[in-house]
């Protein structure tokens, strides 16, 4: 790096040093700077010094050192704020309390910051040990290989009765030439991610640079990486028909509001891969979708049949009328749907999930409730463009089975799907009341849960959606027992929470691989997981609630 490099640098480490809102006044202070440049996980470098200046100063030493081998696209200054001292049993027993993931904290095991890490290092190296849901330790192992790859010195293996500092850090971000702030609040649901609040211009980029992130996956088949653990970008390595025909729907729903053509293109494309690999034609009349669970074994799933029918008339939405002659999905499309006409009883109106392939014996009854909303909604949308009334006959029967049996109770996203895509054939005051039920049912959790569950904004979409149509029908006695203004309130925070599982590039820049996951969909509880199936919720919810939130600005 020659020197007019290192001047730069200096300037953005200054720039950012200036941006913080720290106490300058205090005795030794202390400051840590990580940077990458996206192709590599982030080095982070320490300095400590009497006042801000000289502690700033050693840092940026240490980083000048090393930088031009590491990159600076992406570079964090974090500015040591408040210190509490503990110890590491006490730490352990902080963490049995929180979600896996979730305890915020940054910790140095000595007065001085000789081994100190930042939360995200943490986190993002897999220095904890989860043996069970309330025992903790620290990896030792990852501990020692992540002190190596910093250049940092090895410690011993920490025992319960050592001290342990916690601390928090006011922390400013360089992005490619952008500076910005990041929420510090070690209780905060978005610690480490800058600030923002709605806008439509917000919504609308994230929509894009996520499903920019799900096309990247594609391969030249149609089909899309199933997902990894970004820690070490280890890839999940099954596969599963259903979130690939998810991310088909994303797809093509990013491309209604975006008009992009790449979204369309990969969205036809995910589901003739589907079509091409995984039909079974038992006649001309009935197909199923096969999905492979092991290299043995088969099944043919009912949430395959309802979520490949969604997909299909998905993308006849982006179809011009000769693409749609072309395709001609509409065959298929009967053919599926006599699918699930065949794993209803008849009597009941209830579904078979899972039937054993290629015997079509019955192997599961009930898997996941999923299934059957998947199904009914499924069969919806398809009445909605083939008026056979074995679908919607099909539909009354599942209906009045989730009634009778209070499926409500579930407050499933696709039943809020089914509701309202059935309100469009016929207004039906008890499935618009079993809708509300889901709806409100756990509307308090919702609100207040601390984990993305991406499916919830979807949900929320989905009955707001048929709410509209109570009001339009004059049906308001229906939403009398209902608090509406908690309702919107809670979309409202649920987009905010879905926003903190955006793996945005102040977080990424922690992982093995920074660039091929920023703007990927996290579940943090989850060892941080990227699945093409939470990418394809996450778009569903987002496309969906922009479309609320731009409409009602209107209505302003």
């Amino acid at each position: 790096m020659d020197k007019n490099d290192k001047n730069k640098v200096r300037e953005i480490f200054q720039s950012l040093l200036d941006k913080s809102e720290i106490d300058a006044s205090k005795s030794k202070q202390k400051i840590f700077i990580s940077f990458t440049d996206g192709r590599q996980r982030a080095m982070t470098v320490f300095g400590i010094g009497n006042t801000l200046q000289t502690a700033f100063k050693q840092a940026t030493d240490r980083a000048l050192k090393v930088i031009d081998t590491v990159g600076y696209n992406y570079i964090q200054v974090h500015i040591v704020s408040n210190e509490i001292k503990t110890t590491v049993k006490d730490y352990y027993r902080m963490l049995g309390k929180e979600r896996r993931g979730h305890l915020r904290y940054n910790i140095a095991f000595d007065d001085m910051f000789n081994t100190a890490f930042l939360e995200q290092e943490i986190y993002a190296n897999s220095l904890i040990k989860y043996i069970d849901n309330i025992t903790y330790t620290f990896n030792q192992e990852h501990i020692d290989k992540y002190l190596r790859l910093q250049a940092r010195p090895k410690i011993a293996a920490k025992r319960p009765t050592d001290p342990l500092i916690l601390f928090q850090t006011t922390s400013v971000f360089y992005d490619r030439g952008k500076y910005l702030d990041l929420d510090d609040d070690t209780f905060s649901l978005s610690k480490g991610l800058r600030k923002e609040t709605y806008s439509d211009e917000l919504a609308y980029d994230l929509i894009v640079k996520t499903a920019d992130y799900l096309y990247s996956t594609l391969d030249d088949q149609g089909k899309t990486a199933y997902g990894c653990y970004p820690m070490f970008h280890g890839p999940i390595p099954q596969y599963n028909i259903i979130r690939h025909t998810l991310a088909a729907f994303a797809f093509a729903d990013t491309y209604l509001l975006t008009k992009n053509e790449k979204y369309k293109l990969a969205g036809i494309n995910a589901v003739d891969f589907m079509i091409d690999n995984y039909l079974l034609h038992m006649d001309n009349a009935t197909t199923f979708i096969i999905d492979e669970v092991s290299d043995t074994e088969s099944e043919i799933k009912l949430g395959a049949l309802g979520v490949g029918i969604l997909a299909i008339i998905k993308i006849m939405e982006t179809l011009t009328d000769k693409e749609k002659n072309e395709k001609d999905y509409i065959t298929l499309l009967r053919k599926l749907g006599n699918g699930i006409l065949y794993m209803q009883n008849q009597q009941t109106g209830n579904y078979t999930h899972v039937l054993h392939y290629p015997s079509l014996e019955v192997k599961e009854e009930f898997r996941i409730v999923y299934y059957a909303g998947e199904a009914v909604f499924a069969l919806s949308a398809l009445y909605t463009i083939d008026k056979d009334e074995k679908w919607i006959n099909s539909i009354n029967s599942a209906m009045a089975f989730f009634i009778e049996n209070d499926y409500h109770k579930y407050y499933d996203h696709w039943l809020a799907y089914a509701v309202n895509e059935v309100s469009k054939h016929t207004i039906n005051e008890a499935y618009l009341a079993f809708g509300l039920k889901n709806a409100f049912y756990e509307l308090r959790f919702i609100k207040e849960r601390d984990t993305a569950w991406h499916t919830f904004l979807e949900m929320l979409n989905a009955s707001y959606l048929f709410i509209e149509k109570i009001e339009e029908n004059n049906l308001t006695h229906l939403l009398e027992e209902y608090d509406l203004d908690y309702f919107y309130e809670t979309m409202d925070s649920r987009f905010l929470t879905q926003r903190n599982s955006i793996m945005y590039p102040e977080f990424a820049m922690f992982f093995k691989q920074p660039d091929n996951i920023m703007w990927g969909i996290h579940i943090r509880h989850h060892y941080f997981r990227i699945r093409n199936d939470d990418i394809a919720h996450h778009l569903m919810g987002l496309c969906n609630y922009f479309r609320f939130k731009s409409k009602n600005e209107v209505k302003k």
